[in-house]
């Protein structure tokens, strides 16, 4: 991991989630967000670039946590419902 990084947990990832959307939402209004954090992108675009890796980062981790669960029983081959990925 470069220098300066770090791994967030997901209560940080779901707290950065939110702060970017709401920029972006300001983004498209005449009322752009003032002082935003050093970790946020420093433009629009790069802003919504980054909400969408946020998104993946938690797809990713809802994709780990439940293939470390073991399959139910009468779990099928690569068929996985919205409730199996939640649970």
């Amino acid at each position: 991991m470069p220098p300066g990084h770090r791994l967030l947990n997901e209560t940080a990832v779901n707290q950065r989630l939110t702060e970017l959307e709401e920029a972006c939402r300001a983004d498209t209004t005449v009322h752009p967000l003032q002082n935003m954090p050093k970790w946020m992108a420093k433009t629009s675009a790069t802003r919504e670039e980054q909400r969408q890796a946020e998104l993946a980062v938690l797809v990713h981790n809802l994709l780990v946590v439940h293939y470390a669960k073991p399959p139910p029983p009468n779990a099928v081959a690569g068929v996985l419902t919205t409730k199996e990925i939640m649970t």
